[in-house]
C-alpha cells in the first residue's frame, strides 16, 4: 500500500507556465509499507516530455543520485539506495529545462524490527568491501527479502506477510520468488511474483488460478521469453512425485512434464520423491534440475521432456572418482560452463563442498573442475547453495547454520554474512539498478 510522505515543495525560478515551454508539478512523494529505502516521485507535466531527478541526502549534495523517466506526461519516478530514517532533498528537471526544474524535500521512515532482527548489519561487516551485491530471503513470517551490498550493509530490502520459499534474480535484474501463504512447514508454494527493484509487478500469479494449476516447491525461474517455469508437485495411485510447469506471461499453461514420465514404474519396496530442490535454464533453453533424494541432476528437454542426461549416483555420465555428492542443492551451470552444485554431505560425510564437473557428453564422462569444502562448522545437511563470483572465489550459503560465506576454491573464508535463523540460498548481483 503506498503511503504518502510530508513533503515541501519550492518554488520554481520562475513560474509554473514557464511561457510556452513546458512546466512541471510535483504531485507528491510517496513510499510502500515494503521498504523504506525507497521512494516515488510523482510528476505531473504539461506536455510529454522527460523528466530528470537528482536526490541526496539532505546537506550532503556530493552524494547525488539521478533517476529518469522517459516521455509521458504523468511520471512516477522510483528513488531507489535510499537510507532509512533520513531527510533528502531533490530536484526534478522537465525535458531538460534548468529554468523549470522543482525542488523538494522528504524523509524516509524507520526499517521495520523484524526486517533488522533477522539480519544484523552490525555483526556482518565486510573489510575490505567484496564487488556486487547478495540476495536473499528470510525463511521468517513475515518474510523479507534482502540485497546487501559488498560490505554488508542492507540497500534494499522488501518485506511480504508470506513465507519466501525461493527467490532468484531474473532478467533485467527484476526478482522472482515463489511465496507462501498456507502456513506449509516444506518448500511448497502458492503464490508466484516477478517484481522490479522498484517494486512494479511483472507477474503475479496464485495457485488455482488460469494455467497454475498445481502447487510449486522449491524453485520458479523466468525463461528468456518471460515464460515462467517452476518445480511441482505431482501425484500417482497415491505416490507423490516432482513435475515442471511451465506458464506464460499471462498465467496460461504452456507446457507440463512429471518426474513419473521419466519414471513410469513405481516399486512400492523402495520408491521415493524425487524431490526436486532446484531449476535451472540452461544456455541452450532445456532444463537443469536437481533431485536431492536420487543424489542426481538431470537434464530435461524443454519440449519433448526426455531426460538427456543424468550426473550422479547411478547417473548416465560417469562420475570421476571423488566426484560422488549426497542430497545436493542449487545446481547450474556456472561461468566456465560446467556444473556447479552444493554437495550437502550427510552424516556418514559431515562436510559440505562446492564442486563443479566439466561434462563430456558425447563420451558420457565429467571432469571434476572444483572442489571446495566448507570449514566443518559450516556443515549444511539441507539446502544451501554455491556459487562461482566473477573473480573465480566461491559465494556458498550454508544453511542451516545462517552464514552467507565467500571462500577461495581452496576453501579460505574470506568473510562471513550472519542471518538469525536458516537461509535457503544467496544469489550474486552484479549490478541492481
Amino acid at each position: 500500500m503506498p503511503l504518502l510522505l510530508s513533503v515541501l515543495l519550492l518554488t520554481a525560478c520562475q513560474d509554473d507556465d514557464n511561457g510556452a515551454g513546458m512546466s512541471a508539478t510535483i504531485s507528491s512523494v510517496t513510499t510502500d509499507e515494503t521498504s523504506a529505502l525507497q521512494a516515488r516521485v510523482n510528476v505531473t507535466l504539461t506536455m510529454p516530455g522527460d523528466v530528470v531527478v537528482y536526490y541526496w541526502p539532505a546537506g550532503d549534495k556530493g552524494n547525488t543520485h539521478t533517476a529518469q523517466s522517459t516521455v509521458r506526461r504523468g511520471h512516477s519516478i522510483p528513488l531507489l539506495g535510499l537510507q532509512a530514517n533520513t531527510a533528502y532533498e531533490f530536484r526534478i528537471i522537465p525535458g531538460g529545462d534548468e529554468s523549470a526544474a522543482k525542488d523538494g524535500n522528504f524523509t524516509t521512515p524507520s526499517i521495520p524490527p523484524h526486517v533488522t532482527d533477522f539480519y544484523q548489519e552490525s555483526e556482518s561487516t565486510v573489510s575490505p568491501a567484496a564487488s556486487g551485491y547478495y540476495l536473499f530471503a528470510s525463511m521468517t513470517k513475515p518474510g523479507c527479502l534482502y540485497l546487501v551490498d559488498g560490505s554488508g550493509s542492507i540497500v534494499w530490502y522488501r518485506t511480504t506477510p508470506n513465507v519466501i520459499k525461493a527467490a532468484r534474480i531474473a532478467q533485467n535484474n527484476t526478482i522472482i520468488t515463489l511465496e507462501d501463504n498456507t502456513d506449509n512447514a516444506m518448500g511448497d508454494g502458492n503464490i508466484i511474483l516477478q517484481t522490479t527493484f522498484a517494486n512494479d509487478t511483472v507477474f503475479y500469479q496464485v495457485s488455482g488460478r488460469n494455467g497454475f494449476d498445481r502447487i510449486a516447491h522449491h524453485d520458479v525461474q523466468v525463461a528468456a521469453n518471460g515464460d515462467v517455469v517452476m518445480i511441482t508437485n505431482e501425484m500417482k495411485d497415491g505416490y507423490p512425485g516432482d513435475g515442471l510447469l511451465v506458464l506464460d506471461y499471462r498465467g496460461n499453461k504452456k507446457w507440463r512434464w512429471s518426474t513419473f514420465d521419466a519414471m513410469p514404474h513405481i516399486n512400492p519396496e523402495n520408491y521415493r520423491q524425487p524431490w526436486g530442490n532446484s531449476l535451472f535454464i540452461d544456455t541452450d533453453g532445456h532444463y537443469i534440475v536437481s533431485f536431492r533424494s536420487l543424489c542426481q541432476v538431470w537434464k530435461i528437454h524443454n519440449t519433448t521432456g526426455a531426460v538427456l542426461w543424468t550426473l550422479g549416483k547411478n547417473g548416465t555420465i560417469a562420475l570421476p572418482e571423488g566426484g560422488e555428492f549426497l542430497y545436493q542443492h542449487y545446481a547450474h551451470r556456472n561461468a566456465d560452463g560446467d556444473i556447479m552444485l552444493f554437495d550437502n554431505g550427510d552424516a556418514s560425510r559431515p562436510t559440505s563442498r562446492a564442486v563443479a564437473f566439466k561434462l563430456n557428453e558425447l563420451q558420457t564422462e565429467a571432469t571434476l573442475t572444483l572442489d571446495t569444502p566448507l570449514p566443518s562448522a559450516l556443515y549444511s545437511n539441507i539446502m544451501g547453495s554455491a556459487l562461482l563470483l566473477p573473480d573465480k572465489n566461491i559465494l556458498a550459503a550454508s544453511a542451516v547454520n545462517g552464514r552467507l560465506v565467500q571462500l577461495t576454491q581452496a576453501g579460505d573464508v574470506h568473510w562471513q554474512l550472519k542471518t538469525a535463523s536458516r537461509v535457503y540460498r544467496v544469489e550474486h548481483v552484479a549490478k541492481p539498478w
